[in-house]
């Protein structure tokens, strides 16, 4: 049985699942960066002999890694999550071309449950 119901939770849960993803590479990125930045700390501590100009340039390379490493963890995530964005969207519109009706009514019953949780506040 494919009802509007059903199928506006289906859209939810995908868009939900989305943002699972997102947030689970999310939190992988920032490990792998903490990481990173763990391994450049002991790096920086392992060169503390070294003259202030070697020490310099082996820190400027290091944030120009960390911004390479941040950039490409973020750049991966957004295109994930565009695209599971973009997907729930279709599948939204989809729907709402097909059942106006119950779109309207489901929109009306969202805006009624949100006006009432904000006016309790």
């Amino acid at each position: 049985m494919n009802n509007p119901q059903n199928h506006a939770k289906n859209v939810r849960d995908d868009a939900q699942k989305a943002a699972d993803t997102a947030r689970q590479g999310a939190e992988q990125a920032a490990r792998e960066t903490a990481g990173h930045a763990r391994r450049a700390a002991d790096d920086v501590s392992a060169t503390a002999e070294l003259t202030f100009e070697e020490l310099k340039a082996q820190i400027e390379s290091l944030k120009a890694d960390m911004a390479r490493l941040a950039s490409s963890a973020s750049e991966a995530g957004y295109d994930y999550v565009g695209g599971q964005v973009n997907d729930a969207m279709s599948k939204a519109e989809k729907f709402t071309r097909e059942r106006p009706a119950a779109a309207w009514g489901i929109a009306a019953g969202a805006g009624f449950l949100l006006a009432h949780l904000l006016s309790r506040r």
